[in-house]
């Protein structure tokens, strides 16, 4: 079957050698973007992703995998579609995808992957096709950027959004979630430590240890109790990467 979709592609890539109308972001756009399929990488990506936002409509291709993280994301800011598995030619998936994709307008493709998805041009044939630099992705993407994040966001002359912004926790959850914490301030949250003489051998903290075991069905829950803690201890993973959005102070182990 790789063979086989290996063919497909460098056949599809002669329908992509053509060129196109010169680079412009008019108003209203509409951008399908492609985040890489690593929710730490993803979470580190939600500046550009909110200042997208500014030039027109977002719609997020994201894994499943990611939405137990996104609870609390503002859902009426981007529209979001989620896959099992990255799109891959010749599947039953990408079929659905692509007629599910059909429905709706985008202008722009967006990846965001360090290697980009070669068929993602196939499931959205639209004419702006935007990566990170490598040379083999061209022609089916032929906008490549240099310089990662901050290239794309040169690029498209884009605002530095604040990404807390893109996270809502109603005061009603927060109250009930407050009433857990311990009283004494400031609040430490320890993420996947076995006891509390493992954060104590790290440092001296004045406050409370708030304990999390990195439990999937408590991830939602475990966001709220790190939004309003003062500090993050742990490994430097996807959930201090929310511990950098909600700016707390950061001790890694």
């Amino acid at each position: 079957m790789d063979l086989i979709r290996q063919l497909y592609l460098k056949f599809q890539k002669k329908k992509f050698n053509k060129p196109f109308h010169p680079v412009g972001v008019a108003r209203k756009e509409s951008f399908l973007i492609v985040p890489s399929e690593r929710i730490k990488e993803f979470l580190g990506s939600l500046s550009f992703i909110a200042g997208m936002r500014k030039l027109g409509e977002v719609l997020l291709l994201l894994p499943e995998t990611f939405g137990i993280y996104l609870e609390s994301f503002r859902v009426n800011f981007f529209q979001i579609i989620y896959y099992r598995r990255a799109p891959q030619i010749l599947t039953r998936e990408f079929k659905e995808l692509k007629n599910q994709l059909s429905k709706i307008s985008c202008r722009w493709l967006i990846d965001l992957n360090p290697e980009p998805n070669p068929s993602l041009p196939v499931l959205v044939p639209v004419e702006k096709r935007v990566a990170f630099y490598n040379q083999k992705s061209f022609p089916l993407y032929n906008i490549l950027i240099k310089g990662g994040l901050k290239g794309m966001v040169d690029f498209f002359q884009i605002p530095n959004i604040d990404p807390v912004s893109l996270f809502r926790f109603p005061k009603t959850e927060l109250r009930a979630v407050a009433r857990e914490l311990p009283e004494k301030k400031p609040l430490l949250f320890a993420n996947q430590i076995e006891s509390l003489s493992e954060v104590l051998d790290h440092l001296s903290w004045p406050g409370s240890v708030v304990v999390s075991k990195k439990n999937k069905d408590e991830i939602t829950r475990d966001l709220k109790k790190l939004y309003l803690c003062d500090a993050y201890f742990g490994p430097d993973d996807e959930i201090c990467e929310f511990a950098r959005i909600f700016k707390k102070e950061i001790f890694t182990k």
